[in-house]
């Protein structure tokens, strides 16, 4: 699939390949299946942020193996449930909702809650029981970060998850956001020594089939030392 993507082998197949959500999860998160989780998925998962910015790998402690189970049956169908197990905890819950251009599905189901995200959360929960830790709801987009004027972290899809689980007695959901273009960043970072040849083609395709190139660390601030850069103009411009 990956070589496929690269040579555009798709593009006559699916005329908007590049819009199908579960493809690029089945790419991404599915390459990760076939490599040491300390090598792709965690090094991806633990850049996830939560609305207060907190980062998903302070909540994970140890992890030693991670399984995949892909558009499980729990309350509509989410991309990826990962079950991590975790040296000297219970192992830990993880739903994972891809996005590309789209934002959360519309309010289906048949239970009080209907919010895409919050019903995953419940039914996250029910799952759990008490064999395992429910951790965490991660929203994967195409936003490149929270503050960019006109890219903004999904805070109303956070938001109107919140309200109606609030509505529905139901206690807040842990939910993260992490961006496709952190990938690249993540997982660089994670294999400075030697980057397998499968994760340099999927940084391939990311970035030249679907423009989600690693997102700048922070945008440059202008020095103290010295004044603002100003234009003169030797002649008048018409009023």
């Amino acid at each position: 699939m990956l070589q496929a993507l690269i040579r555009r082998k798709l593009d006559r197949h699916l005329a908007n390949w590049t819009n199908v959500e579960d493809l690029l999860t089945s790419v991404v998160i599915g390459s990760c299946l076939y490599l040491p989780h300390e090598t792709a998925i965690m090094p991806f998962l633990n850049m996830a942020r939560d609305s207060s910015k907190k980062q998903l790998g302070e909540e994970l402690g140890c992890v030693e193996s991670v399984a995949y189970d892909f558009w499980p049956d729990l309350g509509g169908e989410p991309d990826v449930l990962l079950t991590l197990t975790r040296k000297e905890m219970p192992p830990a819950l993880i739903l994972v909702e891809a996005k590309l251009d789209s934002g959360k599905s519309q309010p289906t189901g048949t239970g009080p809650v209907k919010d895409q995200l919050g019903r995953y959360w419940v039914g996250l929960q029910e799952l759990a029981g008490n064999k395992a830790a429910a951790v965490a709801i991660v929203y994967v987009t195409s936003h490149l970060r929270y503050d960019i004027p006109g890219r903004p972290c999904p805070r109303r899809d956070f938001d109107e998850t919140q309200e109606e689980l609030t509505r529905n007695g139901v206690p807040p959901a842990p939910l993260y956001w992490l961006s496709w273009c952190h990938f690249e960043n993540a997982v660089r970072h994670a294999n400075k020594r030697s980057m397998p040849s499968i994760l340099d083609d999927l940084c391939r395709v990311l970035m030249e089939r679907y423009g989600l190139a690693q997102a700048m660390a922070q945008w440059p601030q202008p020095s103290a030392e010295f004044p603002a850069w100003t234009f003169h103009c030797p002649f008048d411009l018409p009023k």
